[in-house]
């Protein structure tokens, strides 16, 4: 058989009542943080193209804007929603993907379980079944796929969104097998768009085509069923892999578990975090006069100047994917509150970018052995005018699986986002909705408090 018939052999007998608890449990976590993200990101001012565009093609429907009133064709509100999530950059990775799963797949997941009029334990099986899909052909694809300049979240993101979408629509193996051939003719997503609104629409188009795969499958459309392994087919154009090299492993991890979810405190790329948290961690750091400092140099890992590719930013969007950034910021600001990474004037204050003149990242040797890791591990030497000198490292930021933020961390994440939204007391309702998914009776029941 293809190597997606055996994928979907292995998981398809997903059952929510026999799942591991600690599995479904970093499920719920992962919604959770995505309408958290999502229901935020709509009032980001870089949500306005993306809601014009939305309004200009959609007459009124069914399908949920998070935090909006809106209600819209299901794929507008796969886009915008993808778009909302990812616009604040908070979403939560996977090292198997070297991507950002959620943003991606959720969106088509609420759409498709919208539709289906789908339960909570719905939702929670498709996740996780779109989760492995997307979590075993990255492990076979990457590290090739991100060394070759694609946005490794829309490339796989769009399998999975199309996986998740099947599951809920009511999709057998067969089915969903078609789905996922037809996704990979989908995926697609440049780095080189990284600083720009195009980052975020990655997410939102990966949403919108694969729920579009899964209804066309559903349909009757056929594709390929060694999309995946078989000659140009997404194995051999996205990691070089010889055609027909490639067989299915059955594999009794979780994603879940092995590697596990990153969950994101800071607005930026998440290749960031470590240096951020060296920085605001270290007491002579945090409190040091920008004006007194001679040089600072960084070593990281291979992934970091591949993903971090605006060393003097001049924009919000740009500070994103900036070492020198993630370095100045706490130093001049002395803190990485949401507005830092999202207004133009805290980049572009002249401290700021004084500071990042003198800041120089290399990767260094020993972080090199560790190879294409999500963890961004940092090294960092501070040189001051006076002739002494820091130094400190970080190898796993907060939110990290080796790192993890505790549940009230989540919570307070979440409401931090959704407050300002929908209230104190309708965000917490839906917090406890959200932590409570498996009983859901009827998802609109879910997305009627956003």
């Amino acid at each position: 058989m293809s190597y997606v018939e055996d994928l979907l052999d292995d998981i398809w007998q997903i059952d929510v009542d026999t799942t591991p608890k600690d599995v479904t449990d970093e499920t719920k976590r992962a919604i959770s943080d995505f309408f958290g993200v999502t229901i935020a990101g709509f009032q980001n001012p870089a949500a306005k193209p993306i809601l014009r565009h939305i309004q200009m093609h959609s007459s009124s429907s069914g399908s949920s804007l998070l935090g909006t009133s809106m209600k819209v064709e299901a794929p507008m509100a796969c886009l915008g929603n993808g778009y909302a999530a990812h616009v604040y950059d908070l979403d939560d990775c996977l090292q198997s993907t070297l991507g950002h799963p959620t943003a991606a797949l959720a969106p088509a997941i609420v759409c498709a379980a919208e539709e289906a009029n789908a339960t909570g334990a719905d939702v929670i099986r498709a996740y996780l079944i779109a989760l492995e899909v997307i979590g075993r052909i990255g492990r076979v694809a990457n590290p090739t796929t991100s060394e070759r300049g694609w946005h490794c979240s829309p490339v796989f993101g769009v399998i999975g969104a199309a996986t998740a979408a099947s599951v809920l629509l009511g999709c057998d193996k067969a089915t969903t097998a078609m789905a996922i051939g037809i996704s990979c003719s989908y995926a697609s997503g440049l780095r080189a768009n990284f600083g720009t609104h195009v980052k975020a629409l990655h997410m939102g188009a990966a949403a919108e085509r694969g729920l579009e795969a899964a209804e066309l499958a559903r349909a009757g459309t056929t594709s390929s069923l060694t999309a995946l392994e078989g000659t140009d087919g997404f194995f051999q154009v996205f990691a070089g892999i010889p055609p027909n090299s490639v067989r299915y492993e059955p594999s009794t991890n979780w994603e879940l578990q092995d590697p596990g979810l990153m969950y994101k405190r800071f607005s930026c790329c998440s290749g960031m975090a470590p240096a951020i948290e060296a920085i605001l961690e270290h007491p002579q750091l945090r409190e040091s006069d920008p004006a007194e400092i001679e040089s600072i140099h960084v070593g990281t890992s291979i992934l970091s100047p591949m993903e971090l590719v605006h060393p003097l930013p001049q924009t919000a969007m740009q500070s994103k994917f900036s070492m020198q950034y993630a370095i100045a910021c706490p130093i001049v600001h002395r803190k990485t509150t949401l507005e830092v990474f999202n207004n133009d004037s805290y980049v572009q204050d002249e401290r700021v970018q004084e500071l990042m003149k003198k800041i120089y990242p290399a990767v260094d040797p020993e972080l090199a052995e560790r190879g294409m890791t999500a963890d961004a591990p940092v090294k960092i030497r501070v040189d001051f005018r006076d002739g002494t000198a820091v130094e400190t490292r970080r190898d796993y930021a907060r939110g990290n699986p080796l790192n993890r933020l505790s549940d009230p961390e989540m919570r307070e994440k979440f409401m931090g986002l959704c407050a300002p939204v929908l209230g104190t007391s309708g965000a917490a309702e839906l917090y406890s909705s959200l932590t409570a998914l498996e009983s859901a009776a009827n998802v609109r029941d879910l997305t009627d408090l956003c």
